[in-house]
């Protein structure tokens, strides 16, 4: 009986979360655009590896490195170091620490385009295998576990990728980025509050 009213405790939150799924997704995309032609080396980077996700081999030996790193640090909270590294991707993240320790110091021109490719790919690794291993571990029949950690660690990863891209890049704001996204969910909740709370039935 408890484990029924979580899930569906977990399946409503879920779907509250998924407008915010979108429009980060949305808005993310749009500040990447800002970052004009070095934005198709992030984006072929994120694409190369789901195609080489879906037809090769899934990465995972690179992904639990990345992972195991900040897991061994959080070792004495076994909640944190389960979790944790799913929120933070590891390895785009220590790519842009060092992206913008160069930046600071030179002018890594042609770097800058690899290390976009190399982000790119890291980012879609991390969100990807992270997405496998929750709906592996979930045997719910609605996967609910699935859909509602899925769906606040998305929000999570990309949140700290822009924090980590506005230090080096002016297209990114985590400010605009996040009133994007509360603007747009808030006029969706209202949109449907206002619908099943305030409408009146035409006579």
């Amino acid at each position: 009986m408890v484990a029924t009213v979580l899930s569906f405790i977990k399946l409503f939150f879920a779907i509250l979360l998924l407008p915010a799924v979108y429009f980060i997704t949305t808005g993310f995309f749009d500040q990447v655009r800002g970052l004009k032609e070095l934005a198709d080396y992030f984006l072929w980077g994120g694409g190369i590896y789901i195609l080489f996700h879906l037809f090769f081999r899934p990465m995972q030996g690179l992904h639990a490195f990345g992972q195991k790193i900040i897991s061994d640090m959080l070792k004495p909270s076994p909640l944190l170091a389960t979790y944790i590294p799913m929120v933070v991707p590891v390895i785009p993240t220590v790519l842009l620490l060092i992206l913008y320790i160069f930046k600071t110091f030179a002018d890594p021109r042609l770097l800058t385009y690899y290390f976009l490719f190399a982000i790119g790919f890291t980012l879609a690794m991390h969100i990807v295998i992270t997405a496998h291993l929750l709906y592996e571990e979930d045997n719910s029949a609605l996967r609910t576990h699935y859909l509602f950690l899925m769906s606040l660690f998305y929000i999570l990863n990309i949140l700290i990728i822009v924090i980590l891209l506005q230090l080096i890049f002016p297209a990114f704001h985590i400010g605009h980025l996040v009133r994007h996204v509360m603007v747009k969910v808030g006029d969706i909740y209202g949109k449907i509050s206002n619908f099943l709370f305030h409408a009146r039935p035409q006579i």
